[in-house]
């Protein structure tokens, strides 16, 4: 079972670079339109980071797999260790990409309930088609007793569904100024 959320992040259109001959043509008054069809985040890594953290920690997820930005591992669960969400902040300041500017975030989490296992894998991009969504996050779930072989799917469904929509209402509160979609099981 699989479920989903995009989250549209605040952001703006980016410009596209003038070429030698619109250079020339603008300097004899010819009006330009220089819009590229890209945008870009206006958030910086620190923010949007932190705003994750307590998103998914209000909605009841702490356990992180893994933490990339721009194909650089920030953070590895090689003892899967629970409850350490918050470590992934203390590791991006230790690697100094909070400050910076990123192509590409990847956090991988997981879930654990009594009946549903559930991976979170979120990929947030810098840069995206006008109008695209800056954030997508995948919520794979996957019953205990489902998988051996026995009971209905529909209890697993709607206990995904539930988590989907706890983790999309944190991100509306915490992320301010994202527009937050869902799409259920």
């Amino acid at each position: 079972m699989e479920s989903r959320i995009t989250v549209d992040l605040p952001s703006a259109e980016t410009d596209r670079r003038r070429r030698p001959i619109e250079w020339l043509r603008s300097l004899f008054g010819t009006q330009l339109d220089l819009r590229s069809g890209r945008e870009e985040l206006t958030v910086g890594a620190l923010w949007l980071l932190e705003g994750l953290v307590e998103a998914f920690a209000a909605a009841g997820v702490h356990d992180v797999t893994t933490f990339r930005v721009d194909e650089e591992v920030i953070f590895f669960d090689t003892e899967d260790v629970p409850g350490d969400l918050h470590r992934i902040v203390r590791a991006g300041e230790a690697a100094g990409i909070l400050d910076r500017k990123f192509d590409e975030m990847h956090l991988l989490l997981s879930h654990r309930s009594q009946a549903l296992n559930t991976t979170i894998d979120c990929k947030v991009k810098d840069g995206v088609l006008l109008g695209e969504a800056e954030m997508s996050i995948s919520l794979s779930g996957r019953g205990r007793a489902f998988a051996a072989g026995g009971d209905d799917p529909e209890p697993l469904r709607r206990e995904l569904d539930e988590l989907t929509a706890r983790i999309a209402l944190e991100l509306t509160r915490t992320l301010v100024g994202a527009r937050v979609k869902r799409d259920p099981a």
